[in-house]
């Protein structure tokens, strides 16, 4: 019916301040005013870390009166797509990389630490790993790799000159350069055909580590930019994970999920269609704020 795109709002990054004042005007926007709003859930990065979920669901409680708001986690979002959210394992690759495993409606998550200290598995690692393999390249110290030559391209000049520039960005920027692995890897390139393998063990790990919670017959979901674009990653991590069946991937926007979880919580017989989601996915566009 509408779509809204607004700022991110991680507690841990904005404040809990920033977060309320862009849910309630992301919210208020959203809703027609003739629209009768039974629920709403809110699934956010960051919200269960301190209260800041109870601390938001207070505050649109109160800009919000009589609707149905709940307040938790981004991982509710994808883990209510799956088709037993109440035990299924849900891997998400874009930006970062984190897996959840989700058991009779507790929901335990497994990596996802941010960019300084994880290991491998989102774009902003494999991103990394196209930058410092062009680097050692140059420097003589590694393999020589077509990753040097896409790196330069898309920074437009010698890698060591631009190391300034890539040090001012921000770890989106950094995640730009994972496509440039999907590239090389394509062509055969045995160091990016290496980042993928690499990266693609850590995802495993985590998925194996979240079914030990589960049990190895629970269905997985892969959700995320990385594994949406990249087949030959999602094979690889499909290859080391001890699966009755295939992964599933989610090609949809998590958001989807946010709306069954609204449906859930009022105890809804009839849940949202995912074709008249995706139907009116594709015809947005009209309705959309950047």
């Amino acid at each position: 019916l509408n779509r809204v795109l607004l700022d991110g709002c991680n507690p841990n990054v904005v404040g809990i301040d920033e977060v309320i004042r862009i849910a309630k005007r992301g919210i208020g926007l959203l809703r027609p005013r003739e629209m009768n709003t039974a629920g709403i859930y809110f699934g956010g990065a960051g919200l269960v870390s301190s209260n800041f979920a109870e601390v938001l669901n207070h505050a649109l409680k109160k800009a919000f009166p009589g609707i149905r708001i709940h307040c938790g986690s981004d991982a509710t979002n994808v883990v209510s797509c799956a088709s037993d959210p109440d035990c299924c394992v849900a891997a998400i690759s874009g930006t970062g990389c984190v897996a959840f495993a989700s058991l009779r409606g507790k929901i335990t998550r497994l990596g996802g630490v941010g960019y300084l200290f994880e290991k491998a598995g989102g774009g902003f690692e494999i991103g990394r790993d196209a930058v410092s393999a062009a680097l050692k390249d140059r420097d003589g110290i590694g393999e020589k790799t077509l990753l040097r030559e896409l790196v330069e391209k898309k920074l437009g000049g010698d890698v060591w000159s631009k190391i300034q520039d890539l040090y001012k960005r921000d770890i989106a920027y950094v995640a730009s350069f994972a496509p440039l692995v999907s590239m090389a890897s394509d062509a055969g390139d045995a160091v990016a055909l290496a980042i993928l393998r690499e990266n693609s063990a850590h995802v495993a790990e985590l998925i194996r580590s979240a079914l030990k919670l589960t049990g190895e017959d629970a269905p997985v979901i892969l959700s995320g930019s990385i594994f949406i674009k990249d087949v030959r990653f999602r094979r690889m991590v499909a290859e080391q994970i001890p699966l009755t069946n295939e992964p599933e991937l989610l090609d949809y926007p998590p958001v989807f999920g946010a709306c069954l979880q609204a449906a859930r919580d009022l105890k809804l017989d009839k849940m949202p269609s995912l074709d008249r989601f995706v139907s009116s996915l594709q015809k947005e566009g009209s309705h959309a704020e950047n």
